[in-house]
Order: C-alpha cells, then structure tokens, then sequence
C-alpha cells in the first residue's frame, strides 16, 4: 500500500525497507523518494495508524527521523534517471482534472500529520546552494485545507493549500530571524541571479505574506508582500549609508517564466554621505526628516534594473567648519549592473538646482571601482551658491548672479581614496566683491575644483586638494569714491582678465592669481583720469590679502602694492589694509593730478612721487585712513603759463582720510621757480592741514633777487572766503630788481627790505599799502644818465641852468641815504608806485641833497594782480626820471 501511495503521488522513483509492521504502528527505514529535481531520504519513517483504516487507505500520522531533503532548481537537465525501486501495484490513468495539487492534497489528506524534526534541507541552483535545519509539521487542516508549519534557523513560516475545482491556492506567513539567509533562500527559490538587496545592506527582520496560485495545470506568479523591521545600508568603504528604523514594504512578484521584481517603499531615518573623508566632509539628514524611499528591482529576460527615488529628501553637512544645507532633494534613479544613473533636483538656500548624477562600479578579486559624474545645473541664481562658499573661502567676500552649470567627475574604491574635481561655468554673469566695492558684469569663464586624497606620507597632513579659476568681465567698476573722491570703472574694448589657484582643506587656506588688462577710467567735477594696462598678481593666504603690480597714467608706469588683514567680529567683519606706491618717476608730467588734490587743478606735475595709505572698514565701520604721500625732484607747472617750481620735495600725512587733515606742521622745498623771466631759488615753507579745510602756512622764504622774500604765518582757508597775508622781502639787491624793468636806462646798488600786505577779495589778489626801503646800515648808489633832461631849454648862465646841470651830474654818481618805494598807495588810486630818493653826490662840488619823486601809474587794463601788475606789465610803468 506505501509503494501504491508514492506511485499514486506521481513519484519518479522510490527505495524502502519495512523494518516492523504493527496492529498500531510500523516502522520503515531507508526511506528515498524523490521525482526530477527533488529527492529525499529517511533514515527511519514511524506510521501511526489504526488497523481499520488501512482498508481506507489512510493513515493517522508520519513521523520522519533524520530526513534529508534535496531540492535542485537548476535550469540544465542534470538529473539522473530513477531507478526502479520495485515493481507497481498497477498502473493508474489520471484523470485529466486530477491536477497534481489536488492530489497532493488528497495524499495530505489521507496521510494526517506529518512530523519531522531536525530536517536537513538542501537548495541547489546552477551552482549555488541554501542549506538549514528545520522542523516540520503537516497537518490535514480544517475542512480538507492542509497546512504546513516549518521551523528553521533562519525563519518560522506557517502555510495553508487550499483547493478549489480548478485551482489552489497556497499562502504563507513568516517570520524572518536570519533575515541574510533567508534572503539567500529567496534568491535562489526564484532563480534571482543578483542580490535582491544591495551590497551592505542589513535587516533587524522582517514578517513576509507569500500567496502562490495555480489555475488548472498553470502556476500563476509568485507574490511575497512583507514589512523589513530595521533596514541599514552600510557601504563599509564605500561613501555612503542609510537607516530605516520604521518598517519598510516589500512586495515580490516572481513569473513561472522566472521573470520578476521586487518592490521596496518606507521612510528614511538616517543618511550619512562622506563625499570628501579626508576633510571630514560629510552630509546627514537633518533633524525631524523623514524622506520617502522607493526602489524597484526588476530580472528576468534582460540584464537585472533597479530603479526608485528618494523624495523630499534634506541634508545638512559641514566642509572646513563651514555649514552646507541641501533641501528639497527629489531625486529618481535606475541601475543595471554597476551602471547608476540619477535624475533630479535640490535645493541649497532657496536656489533651486537640478542635478544629473551617474556612476560605474567595477568588482574584481575582491576588490572595488566606482567612477563617476554630477552633473549641477544650468541654474540662475541671484547670488553664489552657498555649498561652494564652503567649499572655497575665496566665494566670502564674492556674490554672483547668474546662470551657472557645473560638472563633478569622481572616482573611488576599495583601494583609493575619494577624488574628484568640479568644473563650474558662468555664463554672462553679475560679481560683486566684498559687498559691492568691485563689481563686474559679462563675467564668462570657469572654476575648478580638484579634491585629491591625503598622501600618507605627509607628515604635516597639507590637504593638497585646490582649485583655479579663469574668468573674463566686460564691465568691471570699483566703488573708490571713499577713498579717491571718485569711482572707477573699466572702459576698453578688450575684457578683463581674472585668473588664479587656491588650497583647500589645509591648516591655512592660499590662493594666488592674476588680472591683467584692467582700464580703469574715473571722472570728477569735469576732470578725468585714466589708468592704462593695469595689471597685478595677488596673494590670499588665510585672511591676509597681498597684491603688487602696475598701472599706466598719462604715459607713467606706475607699480603699487595692496595688503589687507580681515577679521569675523559680532556677525560682520573688519578689514585693515594697506595700499602703496614706494616710488613711481613720472617722466611725463601729469596733468590730472587734481583727481587725488583739488589745489592741482590746471597744474602739472612731474618728478618721483610716492603715497601710502593704511585704511580700515568694514560692515559696521566706515571707510578712513591715515594718507601719506610724498614728491621728490619733482616738477610743478603752474596753470596758465605760471610759474614753474623745480627740486619739489614735501610730504604729507593725512591722520584721517574723512577730515583730510594733518598732525602738525610738514615741510615743502624746492630748489628752483621761474616766474615769468625771474627765477627764485631754496624755496622752502610748512603747512598744516586743519579738520575744516583750511592750510596753515608758515616760514615761508624764497631766494629772490639775491636776498629772500618771506611770507609771515597766515591760514589759507578751504573754501571761498577772503583772507589776508603778507610779504616781507629782506636785502633784496637793488640792482637785480632794477633788472626787471628795462625802460630804466640806469644803475642803481645796494640792498633793500620790505613789506607788502595782500589781501584775497572774491578770489581775487589785491595788494594793500606797503613799502620797501633801504636795509638798516647800508646805503645804496644810483648811476644814471639823464642827459639835459633836466637842463634843456635853460640859459646857460642862469642859475637855473647850474642847479639843474649839477642835478644831472649828481645823478651820474649818487650816493643814496633814502631809498623808498611805496607800492600801491591807496591814497592815490591811479599810482601803482611812488619812487622816493634822496642822496648826495660826494664827487660834484657843492652839489646839495637832492630828492626825487617817481610816480609809475597802473596799467591800463585795470589789472590789479601783483605778480601782474610787478612782472607781466611792468614795461608799462613810467619809469623815466
């Protein structure tokens, strides 16, 4: 009857031996059944059955005693034929409706309960095998359902076969322990060749539904639906984890084709991204987050594809202690093989960013290569993107507006280090520099970023990660107006020129680079100034700023140097700097110096010049600065024709570049001036800037006329109002001032001192009422012919004539007492000079004193100008005696 029942179950081949045969029991050992690609042995099999029953052809329950099960699902016809075990009862036809599940229904049915403990099970599949042990318990069920209870290491499951007519249904809950061997188990059950969860990935355990249909002699697909308790995905070296802590839905559909998918969808509790370990850069989920994860595995007839998304995903991270915030990462992928492709967009600070993300992993004697890209963008934002502030210092001070797009490239594995580089491209784009003091728009060009891995061999651990940067600007201002009175702003054909190269990562951040071809152009009350070529290099090392280079003004090459130190206080910041021209030789004269000084207007100046200014500002703090500048050998043209001051040298220092004002006295010399056809030597004056503007001058001497003119201590104010000085001039050679007035036809020595008040009224300079006169203690000598002018016309015989002719005579040979000019008396408005002699000539006999009067009148063009009315009209004056 037992081979009748194996024969009846359709069983390809069957061995056993009857040990004992009992009224209640029986014992069987040596049992080996099997059929195809299944077979099992039984050392020993205990039958309960009542005597009665065996006529019926059932049987109270089966006991089976170190069984071993052997299922092989390999898809090659490797299985040996059966072996006769002996020979059939009969042979039976099967009824067409007989499907095989109902009579293996109909077996569990007449059979009761089997009981097997400690089952050695074996799963095969083209090379690959699940071993366990399990306990096994077959009930017939309620109302004819069987069920199935199966124990193992690695999961508890509990089933029930229901049949119908034409179909049967078999469910199953279970329970996983082991979830990694009970996952092998699902892979290999339905032919899945990869790994239904990714490398790394780990379950706490998970409780799975499985349903398995048939519809006649058709299986239909094979379904799991589960929840997965405690999911972690731990790349180990790989720069990348996860955590579900909430259950995660699986659902798995398996095709008799062997075609499949499995579906897994829940939350996600913890992300950890170390894009860059040597920087400790690493992105996690931020606080009361909750991302959406669904990922979808598909195999079967083409190359296994996995696909999902992770929505409303947000991460927050540092790079170099600097915060990088990413919201709204909505993203979608797919991967075959080791290929990785991800599409989507984020969020960093309100600029929305789309993002392209691809790899390839290759996997070799145990060993790993990932290669890949990022694609950012294109983009328009209205300011920089703040994730590459933190990754460059150098983007602090920097604002851009634009359309951006950068592309990651990056490779790493399980023997190299993380590396990448980042390219970014700006499209005509708007750069603003430590708030708006420089600004450039049409910016076009590239930054790049290179992160390479820590050497181990560096015992100072120098992150030599970097990046460069080449950008062109058509437009390019600097807001100056704080420090020059004006701003600037470039104005040429051809654009400007940026470039450089900075650290990353390191102990101090360091950045160099270069602009070239810089025409800046500034206007100021009409005037205008022009800097030519202007290029520097510069130096950014931690928050110190060094820059050095040159610029060309009205023909001029003139180098300059540019520090600065900045500093973080209260939430702003503060900088200190330093900007300087140690010596630029302006060889050809400048004309527009009144850009920097107001008193330089119409004025040329050539000569050695250098300036220095230390300044601080900062976003709390007003632009000042302590100014310093300097001439030397210089040249200084007056306007219109003026006069012309050779051997300048003088400084100035400014204590502060708001009030333009300096700390006590500073002196100005200069070896030589030409006014008009006279020259003056060893000029020499000191001046003192005041907080409102006004200059105060003192000792203020000229060489002139072999003796020295002084100016005694007056203020010069700063705006329009009228002011007085005066001048005194000491042992002035008669003879040379003589000079000046070639109408006189006569010579006259000796020295003579003066005074002369002036007055500015409406910005024009009035003379008052001085004088000059002979130097105490000296005399003077007048020589002058002046033929009969005095005599002409006389009787010879006369009195008169005798009077007159020794007047002549004396005035050939006059020795003088009385030398007396008066200079624009204002009691006689038409006289520009009243000439008082008075003398004796020793060397004519009896000749008395004599006193002349000579009066020269104004000009008459109403010129009251003294260096006018004295110089330029001086051939106008009557000198004749």
């Amino acid at each position: 009857m037992i081979r009748q029942k194996i024969a009846d179950a359709g069983l390809d081949q069957s061995e056993l031996r009857v040990a004992d045969v009992g009224w209640r029991s029986a014992v069987i050992e040596d049992v080996s059944v099997g059929e195809g690609m299944w077979s099992m042995q039984v050392r020993r099999l205990e039958v309960k059955y009542d005597a009665t029953d065996l006529l019926s052809g059932t049987i109270e329950g089966i006991r089976l005693i170190d069984a071993k099960v052997v299922i092989d699902l390999s898809t090659e016809e490797s299985h040996s034929a059966p072996e006769e075990a002996g020979q059939q009862d009969e042979s039976v036809e099967p009824d067409a409706k007989a499907y095989w599940y109902k009579t293996v229904v109909d077996a569990l049915n007449q059979i009761g309960e089997v009981h097997a403990e400690d089952v050695d099970v074996w799963l095969k599949r083209d090379g690959r095998e699940w071993r366990s042990e399990l306990d096994l318990t077959i009930d017939d069920g309620d109302k004819g359902h069987p069920t199935v209870h199966l124990e193992t290491e690695s999961f508890i499951l509990h089933s029930l076969l229901q049949t119908f007519s034409e179909s049967a249904e078999w469910k199953c809950d279970a329970k996983v322990v082991d979830t990694n061997k009970f996952i092998d188990l699902i892979e290999l059950a339905v032919g899945y060749e990869g790994a239904l969860l990714p490398e790394g990935i780990s379950l706490d355990g998970a409780t799975l539904k499985h349903t398995m249909r048939a519809q006649g002699d058709k299986v239909l697909p094979f379904e799991i639906d589960g929840l997965l308790s405690g999911v972690k995905y731990d790349g180990g070296d790989k720069p990348v984890s996860m955590t579900c802590d909430r259950e995660l839905l699986m659902s798995l559909i398996v095709q008799p084709t062997g075609t499949g998918e499995v579906q897994f969808s829940g939350k996600l509790d913890r992300v950890s991204l170390p894009l860059d370990p040597s920087a400790d850069f690493e992105l996690k989920l931020k606080p009361d987050t909750l991302p959406d994860l669904a990922v979808r595995v598909v195999w079967g007839e083409q190359a296994t594809r996995v696909e999902g998304g992770v929505k409303d995903m947000k991460l927050i991270g540092a790079y170099n202690g600097r915060a990088v915030d990413l919201d709204d990462i909505n993203l979608d992928f797919e991967m075959v093989g080791g290929e990785l492709i991800v599409r989507g967009g984020l969020t960093n600070e309100g600029i929305k960013v789309p993002v392209k993300y691809a790899h390839g992993i290759k996997e070799e004697t145990g060993k790993w290569m990932m290669n890949g890209e990022i694609i950012v963008g294109p983009f328009d934002h209205d300011r920089n993107l703040p994730m590459l502030s933190a990754v460059a210092d150098v983007f602090d001070h920097v604002a851009v507006i634009g359309s951006s797009r950068a592309l990651v490239q990056f490779s790493t594995g399980s023997h190299k280090p993380f590396e990448g580089s980042l390219s970014a491209k700006l499209t005509d784009a708007e750069v603003s520099v430590e708030g708006g003091k420089v600004k450039a728009s049409g910016v076009n060009g590239v930054f790049n970023l290179h992160i390479i891995p820590l050497p181990d061999d560096d015992p100072e651990r120098k992150d030599p990660s970097y990046y460069t940067f080449d950008f062109t600007t058509k437009e390019l201002s600097v807001a100056s107006k704080d420090a020059l009175d004006f701003d600037l702003h470039h104005q040429a054909e051809t654009p400007v020129r940026i470039s450089g190269k900075g650290n990353l990562g390191s102990s101090e951040t360091l950045l160099t680079g270069d602009v070239k071809g810089l025409t800046l152009h500034g206007e100021k009350e009409n005037h205008t100034l022009d800097l030519e070529n202007t290029a520097w290099g510069f130096e950014l090392k931690g928050d110190r700023l060094v820059a050095s280079g040159s610029t060309v003004m009205a023909g001029n090459k003139i180098p300059f140097s540019y520090q600065h130190n900045q500093k973080e206080v209260d939430g702003g910041w503060e900088l200190d700097g330093t900007f300087e021209i140690k010596e630029a030789e302006l060889k050809e004269p400048v004309d527009n110096a009144v850009m920097f000084v107001d008193a330089m207007a119409g004025n040329k100046l050539g000569g050695k010049v250098s300036m220095k200014m230390d300044f601080s500002m900062g976003s709390e703090k007003d632009f000042d600065g302590v100014f310093v500048a300097a001439i030397d050998k210089g040249t200084l043209t007056m306007a219109d024709e003026g006069p012309v001051i050779e051997g300048l040298k003088g400084d100035v220092r400014l204590e502060s570049m708001k009030q333009k004002s300096t700390k006590g006295f500073h002196r100005v010399t200069a070896t030589r001036i030409k006014a008009f056809d006279m020259e003056m030597k060893n000029l020499r004056l000191d001046y003192q800037l005041l907080p409102d503007g006004d200059i105060k001058l003192r000792n203020i001497v000229v060489n002139a006329l072999g003796g020295e003119v002084w100016l005694d201590p007056f203020t010069l104010p700063g705006g329009d109002e009228d002011y007085q000085f005066k001048v005194r001039a000491k042992r002035l050679d008669i003879a040379e001032l003589a000079k000046l007035f070639p109408d006189f036809n006569g010579a006259i020595t000796g020295r003579i001192d003066g005074l002369l008040p002036m007055e500015s009224v409406g910005g024009d300079i009035r003379p008052g009422k001085g004088g000059m006169y002979l130097t105490p203690r000296t005399k003077g000598r007048l020589r002058y012919d002046a033929g009969d002018r005095f005599s002409a016309g006389l009787n010879p015989k006369s009195e008169e004539y005798k009077r007159m002719k020794m007047l002549e005579d004396s005035l050939r040979n006059l020795d003088l007492e009385v030398l007396s000019i008066r200079l624009f008396d204002p009691q006689d408005q038409d006289k520009a000079i009243v000439l008082i002699l008075r003398g004796q000539a020793h060397h004519v006999p009896g000749s008395p004193p004599i006193h002349l009067n000579i009066n020269g009148f104004k000009p008459d063009d109403d010129t009251v100008d003294f260096f006018d009315l004295l110089l330029k009209h001086r051939d106008r004056l009557d000198f004749g005696l």
